[in-house]
């Protein structure tokens, strides 16, 4: 948040995806492969 912080203009704007399930954020720390985080989180980069 920091860097976001410090990179943003004073008005401006960032969108950040994040995985949502069930209406809650999906955080899953055990996921450590990218064929399990294409499963999970569809982007197999998202750590």
């Amino acid at each position: 948040m920091n860097e976001l912080y410090r990179v943003l203009s004073p008005k401006g704007m960032a969108i950040v995806g994040v995985p949502i399930y069930n209406g809650r954020t999906y955080e899953n720390k055990g996921i450590i492969t990218p064929e399990e985080r294409l499963i999970h989180f569809k982007p197999k980069d998202h750590v």
